[in-house]
């Protein structure tokens, strides 16, 4: 498309030069300048009916920001007794945890597995038991699976010496 503008006032002509493109470019500015101006001025109309209490327009902006702090205040004192409530109630368990823990570790041979095992019998749960070696974690293993809990043992993480630009050595 090509726009060709004279004036008389002029003394040459100027030629604006428009493809596919540029229409679009300047179709989509278009529009969003549109949009902007539109969203600015509801905003603005919004605001004045507020200030100046235009019928309608209070009880609207009461169901888009309700202004009662009394019911605030009692929403916030209730998440705040329930968040304490349940805080309390972590740290007591967390209490029974470090309790249990220090009784376990008090114990010798296979009774610790025996504790756990029992433990995993009154609450199924997933359970990580964690050792130094292999030749603790393949005992505990055997410890748990005398006593009847199931048991995953995983292998120790063997370390990775070559560190090559392919993750699987058939790439390589």
């Amino acid at each position: 498309m090509h726009i060709i503008i004279t004036d008389a006032w002029l003394a040459r002509r100027q030629a604006l030069h428009l493809n596919g493109w540029k229409l679009i470019a300047a179709a989509a500015m278009a529009v969003l300048g549109l949009m902007f101006s539109a969203v600015a001025t509801y905003h603005w109309v919004f605001l004045e009916g507020i200030r100046q209490g235009w019928p309608g327009f209070a009880s609207v902006a009461r169901l888009v920001h309700p202004d009662n702090p009394g019911e605030r205040d009692a929403y916030l004192r209730a998440n705040l007794d329930a968040m304490a409530r349940k805080l309390g109630e972590m740290q007591a368990r967390m209490m029974q945890i470090d309790s249990l823990g220090e009784r376990v570790a008090g114990l010798a041979g296979s009774a610790r597995p025996l504790v756990v095992a029992e433990l995993l019998h009154a609450h199924p749960r997933p359970a990580v038991v964690v050792v130094k070696t292999m030749v603790d974690a393949h005992r505990w293993a055997q410890d748990l699976r005398f006593f009847g809990a199931p048991v995953l043992e995983f292998p120790e993480r063997e370390p990775r010496f070559w560190r090559g630009g392919h993750h699987r050595e058939a790439d390589a």
